[in-house]
């Protein structure tokens, strides 16, 4: 039913664009940043701002935009709001600027990651700190101390709504009940503060100031951070699924062994503080074997090798602990690796749903039951991504089978992506048991969106409105895909719950874009016995919703308000056409 612009072009309308395969606009365009326009003899400080205006509002090269900003209607509005508030100035949680820097941040907490722990384990611990090693940090704390003032400018998206607040009040109280004191307090350069107060294990030890040299292991809760920006620069490197699963636990991975031979050489010097203990009377691991006359590289080497070891229990007997200090951080790396291991389960089962079996099959019968239950447990969350990786999957494997061009594959994978949006259930199964009311109560709820910028709905009876929704049947149209043709016959009209399409008159003449809550169509409802006078293209991807004829005949009466309003306006689209 759907054909692509191009088998198009044999009509009319391409007389006008020759070779084009894609819809060329022939309405003109305002400013993509949807800024008000400046004078021609406007002053530097109002270009400098117009500037400035437009990399900190929405763009949709951001990674995310099209996730939450499904039209470019959306956008078109989205822009508007921010660039005429009072709070223009406030960073938009996708615009450029944003992403730059989230960019910036990536690679600010992969550093602080390695760092902190690295010079608190290696020499804030063991006493042997020297002011001047600090000084590799210094760009940490700088960008990190920035990333404060940034996010205290930044605005933030509600879980709940996907609401974008631009008020500085409520970004503020929202930034201080999540990461700021943790942004804060990781952030500042204590070493500087209290390092000369930094001594070595023993009698003599300084336990406050060694305390608040851990704090900037703080950042550490940052980690979910960082797993936000990896898939966000994943997407817009084109990484997706699998490949940005492999990406994150590769980098994880790194992260966790770095951190266990910090551990397992870190904490027995913090044993040490803690019992005012001296090397001299230490029975730990380093000392006995006397790893400490090693170069730092070495000693490192010789941490990993333990910690690693530990993290995945893995047999090791070279070096067996001593006392009490090697032999807890060696049981909190076994469990902590445990851990570990069913959340990369737990990714993996996202991608492969019969991992399960290989991984059951593997082990020993005792460990079965109690991993068969985290695992089903693991599944039931994961449940509607995997059914959306196989559905993925058999697309795929479709197109293979049938040796679709790369083209037409591309859009039967963008129109599935876009369908079930990374996760899929079954809706009908789901709503078919609820009773009447709930159902249209649940109607009214997802079609608030409709019913807001419909005008066309405005007034009218809620049990109208309801059993409208009630009948309509969404349909997804990718970009350039025709909607309907003219003088084709017709028995249904749309309305745009999100997307843009153009409508085209016979001679190939453009009449207008429509947009979010808009409509078309209803011509051949009012009127039965016409046909379509316009030709609909879909200008990105456009999800639509249904209302056949005889859902409609059911539904409106002929004496009816609402028939009335659809008459007038087909009359008024009527008179426009003819004018052009």
């Amino acid at each position: 039913m759907k054909t692509r612009i191009s088998q198009f072009t044999r009509d009319t309308y391409n007389k006008k664009k020759r070779g084009l395969d894609v819809h060329a606009c022939e309405l003109s365009k305002g400013s993509d940043s949807y800024l008000p326009k400046l004078l021609p003899n406007a002053r530097l400080t109002a270009r400098l701002k117009r500037r400035f205006q437009k990399i900190i509002i929405l763009s949709v090269k951001h990674p995310f935009t099209r996730w939450h900003f499904r039209s470019r209607a959306a956008v078109a509005f989205e822009k508007k709001r921010h660039g005429r508030s009072s709070h223009w100035w406030v960073i938009h949680p996708y615009s450029l600027f944003r992403f730059g820097w989230d960019v910036i941040m990536s690679f600010t907490y992969i550093y602080s990651f390695l760092a902190f722990p690295y010079m608190i384990s290696y020499y804030v611990l063991s006493g042997t700190s020297n002011l001047n090693i600090f000084n590799v940090l210094i760009p940490s704390y700088v960008i990190c101390l920035a990333d404060v003032l940034v996010n205290f400018n930044t605005a933030y998206t509600s879980t709940a709504s996907h609401e974008i607040f631009l008020d500085p009040i409520l970004i503020a109280r929202h930034y201080a009940q999540e990461y700021f004191l943790v942004d804060l307090i990781s952030s500042l350069p204590y070493s500087w503060l209290f390092g000369k107060y930094i001594l070595p294990p023993g009698e003599n030890t300084n336990f406050p100031a060694i305390l608040v040299e851990l704090l900037p292991l703080v950042k550490l809760f940052r980690l979910p951070t960082l797993r936000k920006y990896v898939k966000q620069c994943s997407a817009a490197c084109g990484i997706y699924n699998v490949y940005e699963i492999f990406l994150w636990l590769a980098l994880l991975s790194v992260l966790i062994c770095h951190w266990s031979a910090c551990l397992i050489y870190g904490y027995p010097f913090f044993a040490m503080h803690v019992g005012k203990t001296g090397l001299q009377k230490s029975n730990a691991w380093f000392v006995k074997s006397d790893t400490l006359r090693k170069s730092a590289g070495d000693i490192y080497l010789s941490s990993l090798h333990i910690g690693v070891s530990e993290l995945w229990s893995a047999s090791f007997v070279e070096i067996q602990p001593h006392e009490s200090a090697d032999d807890t951080i060696r049981c909190l790396l076994m469990v902590f690796g445990k851990g570990y291991t069913i959340y990369i389960i737990g990714m993996f089962l996202k991608i492969f749903q019969n991992f399960i079996t290989i991984i059951i099959e593997s082990i020993n019968f005792e460990y079965l039951f109690s991993l068969v239950v985290i695992l089903e447990l693991i599944m039931c969350h994961v449940a509607p991504e995997l059914q959306y990786h196989q559905i993925m999957s058999e697309v795929n494997q479709y197109a293979q089978d049938k040796s679709l061009p790369k083209n037409l594959k591309d859009k039967l994978i963008i129109y599935y992506e876009y369908r079930y949006q990374g996760s899929y259930f079954k809706e009908h199964t789901i709503t078919a048991t609820l009773p009447s009311h709930l159902k249209h109560e649940i109607i009214v709820h997802t079609s608030h969106g409709i019913l807001d910028n419909a005008t066309i709905f405005y007034g009218l009876p809620r049990t109208l409105t309801t059993s409208i929704m009630a009948t309509l049947k969404p349909d997804i149209y990718l970009k350039d895909d025709i909607i309907f043709k003219c003088d084709a016959e017709g028995d249904y009209m749309y309305f745009i719950a999100s997307g843009t399409v153009v409508l085209i008159t016979r001679s190939g003449k453009e009449v207008c874009h429509l947009e979010d809550g808009a409509y078309f169509g209803e011509t051949v409802l009012v009127y039965p016995e016409r046909r379509r006078e316009v030709t609909v293209i879909a200008l990105e991807i456009c999800e639509l919703l249904r209302f056949d004829r005889k859902d409609f005949n059911k539904i409106v009466p002929s004496n009816s308000d609402f028939f009335a309003r659809l008459e007038k306006i087909a009359k008024a689209r009527l008179d426009l056409l003819n004018e052009k």
